[in-house]
């Protein structure tokens, strides 16, 4: 299980590396990841937002 934390630990931040990155090509890299992962899960059911790790930034910031 450790090992499978890291390598998702890993793979979410390279792709968020990759999304808010300033260069064009990695953005679109990462676009064409998130298309490719769509394509590969269209039968699966829709995601819904796990209320239990959201929090009001208000107080954070």
């Amino acid at each position: 299980m450790k090992e499978v934390n890291i390598d998702v630990c890993n793979k979410m931040y390279s792709m968020l590396t990759l999304l808010f990155s300033e260069n064009d090509d990695d953005f679109k890299r990462a676009m064409l990841s998130v298309n490719f992962g769509e394509l590969c899960t269209l039968g699966w059911y829709d995601p819904t937002i796990d209320r239990d790790i959201c929090f009001d930034l208000k107080g954070l910031l």
